[in-house]
């Protein structure tokens, strides 16, 4: 009873015209409508813009393809690889700033903070600067194959000796440094500790040279097949979620449509108790799309398709285009 009350308070203009059965079914469909549309206009928007992602990535894809990338047998070992010369490399390069900060210290010998900080600069400029010239110093004396590439270029003999005289020339520097910082612990005297000194801090920045190199002749195709991994993994999620908005969009088609008909039907009810009480003759509902579910369901569907889809817009979102009965299990939601 208060359902018939409330009923006939919101929608008594209804009750009282002829076809308003007609007239509150086309109601229930305008309220469909309203509501699949806006929803669909932000998912569609949404599924437009990830569609256009997944275009930069696959075209991303494609060029990184073209370089080397580390086989999927192989990457475990070579990813160990690289993690352990990057550990060697780092231990070889503090250990060595930590003796060059001893040198640094005669050589910047005024105190406080500026001093300090002098030291330390100049102890680690000292040591990263070898890195790079040793790395291409034994690119170019070993000359190797790159990795997974049958072209090699051509030895450099003009830069290979411009990196040895530059080398020699460090090694140089290097052995008066570690002379000075040998005097920093033994005196005037050369010992033990000072040999020592000289012989690592000649042959440290030569290790982590070597290391480098090392890393560096398996990094990029390492570098470019986590690249590859994550764009596949990119273009896999937005395929994902362009199919999550899709069920989202179909889902709630469904339920509303589902609603709005239920809503119909009590209308129906109440609008014939009306009729019947008043001496009413039943309005007439054949050929109506309110005559049936089915009917009301592929109205539904037809004006979505035709007001969803604008012209220019066609080729870029996802419509509905196929019947389904609303009782069948069967997807209605197809790619345009």
């Amino acid at each position: 009873m208060l359902r018939y009350i409330i009923f006939r308070f919101l929608f008594n203009p209804w009750f009282k015209n002829p076809d308003g059965i007609k007239a509150f079914a086309q109601l229930c469909m305008n309220w469909l409508l309203r509501s699949a549309l806006s929803l669909a206009a932000v998912l569609k928007t949404k599924n437009r813009r990830l569609s256009e992602k997944n275009n930069e990535f696959t075209a991303l894809r494609d060029e990184k393809i073209k370089f080397p990338v580390i086989d999927a047998d192989d990457f475990a070992t070579i990813s160990k690889e690289i993690r352990n010369y990057k550990l060697l490399e780092w231990i070889v390069i503090l250990a060595e700033s930590f003796f060059n900060y001893f040198a640094a210290k005669a050589i910047f010998n005024f105190p406080g903070w500026l001093g300090i900080a002098a030291q330390i600069i100049f102890a680690l400029g000292v040591t990263w600067v070898s890195i790079p010239l040793f790395r291409n110093l034994f690119t170019e004396i070993i000359h190797e194959e790159p990795y997974k590439s049958s072209e090699i270029v051509p030895r450099n003999l003009k830069k290979l000796v411009l990196l040895l005289a530059i080398a020699l020339i460090y090694e140089l520097g290097m052995y008066n440094l570690c002379q000075l910082r040998g005097e920093q612990i033994e005196g005037a005297a050369p010992g033990f500790i000072t040999w020592l000194m000289i012989i690592l801090g000649m042959l440290l920045p030569v290790i982590a040279g070597y290391f480098s190199y090392e890393k560096r002749r398996l990094y990029s195709p390492y570098i470019n097949t986590i690249t590859i991994d994550r764009i596949k993994r990119e273009i896999a999620s937005n395929e994902m979620k362009i199919q999550t908005n899709i069920q989202r969009m179909e889902g709630h088609f469904k339920s509303t449509c589902q609603r709005n008909w239920s809503l119909l039907q009590e209308f129906q009810l109440y609008k014939g108790n009306y009729n019947h009480k008043r001496d009413i003759p039943d309005e007439n509902l054949s050929g109506h799309f309110c005559e049936t579910q089915q009917a009301f369901w592929k109205e539904a569907i037809t004006r979505y398709n035709q007001e969803s889809i604008p012209d220019q817009d066609k080729s870029n979102v996802r419509s509905l285009l196929k019947f389904s009965s609303p009782n069948s299990g069967n997807s209605f939601l197809t790619a345009n």
